[in-house]
């Protein structure tokens, strides 16, 4: 309870650790411990930008008012110190000034509820975008193959469209971009698995111009 974010009457609870409540150290120590036997990347989901926190007794911020700006500075301190330490850093958002390898691109959690093929269109317009303004190793896409928020079995990527099951990986890895592909497996016959050999021998062999 020491280190969960208080609403703006200090009292109740929000969903959210405070990031200056004492809560990223304890974070650092449990880190370390795998950095110990070899961590080199670390994934993060959160903590949620711009979260407030109305308490007081926090050891890394004074009240509601210099909440945001004090957890914010203890994001970006954490996100420093992995980079100081070799670890590959994959972050929700733009933390690029202070360490971050790659963020999402377009990142849209309802578009992943989206039938199939709109979602690639979408997420394509998206690259299109994002593309000129970073390398493609700079950011990550989304497929889920199975269903995410929503959506049903027309937004998944795990069905019997191998069409749009292939179109997937061409799509982001013919861009240069690595897609986080949710799902308990990453494909579930042979028929997809030839398909996910068949693309991850295309970028390997062409990583260089597919990167630069």
């Amino acid at each position: 309870d020491e280190w969960v974010g208080r609403g703006p009457d200090a009292i109740s609870k929000t969903s959210s650790a405070c990031a200056a409540s004492g809560w990223d150290a304890a974070l650092r120590a449990k880190v370390q411990q795998w950095l110990d036997v070899g961590l080199t990347g670390v994934e993060l989901d959160g903590p949620y930008g711009g979260e407030t926190c109305g308490a007081t007794n926090h050891s890394g911020h004074r009240h509601l008012k210099d909440s945001v700006f004090r957890q914010t500075e203890k994001q970006n301190a954490f996100f420093a110190w992995l980079v100081s330490e070799g670890v590959y850093v994959h972050t929700p958002d733009r933390y690029f000034y202070y360490g971050a390898s790659k963020s999402g691109m377009g990142y849209d959690e309802q578009q992943y509820s989206l039938p199939r093929w709109e979602d690639l269109s979408v997420s394509r317009a998206g690259m299109y975008d994002d593309l000129y303004e970073r390398t493609p190793t700079m950011g990550w896409m989304f497929v889920p193959l199975v269903e995410y928020h929503g959506g049903g079995a027309a937004a998944t990527f795990l069905s019997d469209d191998r069409e749009a099951f292939e179109w997937a990986f061409a799509q982001y890895l013919t861009s240069g971009v690595m897609a986080c592909f949710r799902g308990p497996v990453l494909y579930d016959s042979n028929a997809t698995r030839i398909v996910v050999a068949k693309w991850a021998a295309f970028y390997r062999e062409h990583r260089a111009i597919l990167t630069a």
